[in-house]
């Protein structure tokens, strides 16, 4: 890949990782496996592992069709696989024997990039190595309480170019990663969206943005997103501090707002359906959301209440819940949890 530094985590969030050979022959055997498992199920109600539409959506694994659940507004959509919490179930099917496998390759190839990029973040913050899974790991590692998507976005659903597929929002987790399903390396990122920042003085209406996508998608780039978890961590939002220093930091790692939008002319190019892993590093559910020590050297004042990951996702997913969805390409919702 190109340019790869030409993007960073700082600023607007985002940034891109290349993938190695073996990643990349793992990667594209778990979207050939997927695609002909999904070919095969032509019964929803029937399959095994179906996800129970009442099932929290924090710790499912299974299949879910198009739609999800009805009061899904993510996977309107979409249809596929959600493995959560290091767990990994198999399927079988006429054309394929090795399901479960597959994916437990996949997921591990998932949770490295994301490690790597975590590595980076702990190097850019004068972190100690491995600090991440040591202080919001402890009871139960972050491999085992992170969860992962392997989603396919249907031509048949009745959408329009421009339309959301997935509304702005950001991801309720430390990072999240991304790979689409591309055997070469394509120009931009096959609809996904990221808000960047604007240089110049604010106007009446806030910072100004702009959509952009990223450099490129496919089997050979992984795009890494921050996650409003991590914002948590970084103390974004929590209180107005006049030291340069902190103000300077808390812009340092901010939570990455994007979009899917629909577009017909980039899958028939393509000559393939929307297809993409998506991997959300999370905290341990018991861990507490402490902010990072660099704050406690600048005698930053600290929130009173010590949150779990578990409560606050909970609380995210209660705001997600109240919230309405718009589905045209002008929506400025922002919403902080991705239903399953």
């Amino acid at each position: 890949m190109k340019n790869e530094s030409s993007m960073e985590l700082s600023r607007d969030g985002i940034r891109q990782l290349s993938l190695t050979s073996e990643e990349i022959s793992i990667v594209k055997k778990a979207f050939h496996c997927a695609s002909k498992t999904l070919d095969e199920i032509v019964a929803p109600n029937l399959c095994e592992h179906l996800i129970d539409p009442n099932q929290d959506s924090y710790s499912c694994s299974g299949y879910h069709p198009l739609g999800g659940t009805l009061s899904s507004k993510y996977n309107k959509y979409r249809e596929g696989f959600v493995f959560s919490n290091g767990e990994i179930f198999d399927l079988q099917t006429d054309s394929n024997d090795h399901f479960g496998d597959t994916m437990r390759e996949t997921g591990s190839v998932l949770h490295s990039l994301a490690m790597k990029a975590v590595a980076e973040v702990e190097s850019t913050l004068g972190l100690p190595a491995n600090y991440i899974q040591d202080t919001y790991g402890k009871d139960v590692s972050l491999a085992h309480s992170s969860q992962w998507h392997l989603k396919r976005y249907s031509a048949s659903a009745g959408h329009d170019d421009g339309d959301l597929a997935l509304g702005v929002h950001t991801d309720p987790s430390i990072l999240s990663v991304v790979v689409h399903d591309s055997p070469t390396l394509e120009p931009g990122g096959w609809g996904l969206q990221y808000s960047q920042k604007l240089d110049g003085p604010r106007t009446d209406s806030g910072i100004s943005i702009e959509w952009n996508e990223p450099p490129y998608h496919g089997h050979g780039v992984a795009t890494v997103m921050i996650g409003s978890a991590f914002a948590r961590i970084m103390q974004v939002g929590d209180n107005v501090s006049k030291n340069e220093k902190v103000r300077q930091l808390r812009r340092l790692y901010p939570p990455c707002r994007h979009r899917v939008v629909m577009s017909t002319d980039a899958t028939e190019h393509l000559g393939r359906q929307r297809m993409a892993l998506t991997y959300f590093l999370r905290p341990s559910p018991l861990s507490i959301l402490t902010p990072l020590p660099i704050f406690l050297e600048l005698n930053v004042r600290q929130p009173r209440k010590k949150l779990t990951f578990g409560s606050w996702y909970k609380k995210v997913s209660s705001n997600y819940s109240r919230s309405r969805a718009k589905t045209k390409q002008n929506s400025s919702i922002l919403v902080a949890v991705d239903s399953y």
